[in-house]
């Protein structure tokens, strides 16, 4: 499922990458480069709120992306 993500990500389907990272967020919701990648798609849906939590998330966990 994270891989999907990833691809719909890539291909800019925010949305429904983002159904999938939710997915893998219940699975292990500590993994850095997932909350980064959640809080891209929800900056790209215009939600900055939500985008901003999984960002600091991303780097509270190590994520050096953000």
């Amino acid at each position: 499922m994270y891989s999907a993500a990833n691809k719909l990500l890539e291909d800019s389907l925010y949305l429904e990458a983002l159904v999938a990272y939710k997915q893998a967020f219940y699975i292990d919701s500590t993994h850095a480069e997932l909350n980064y990648k959640m809080g891209l798609c929800y900056y790209h849906a215009q939600n900055n709120k939500e985008a901003n939590h999984y960002f600091e998330n991303a780097a509270d966990f190590g994520c050096t992306q953000v």
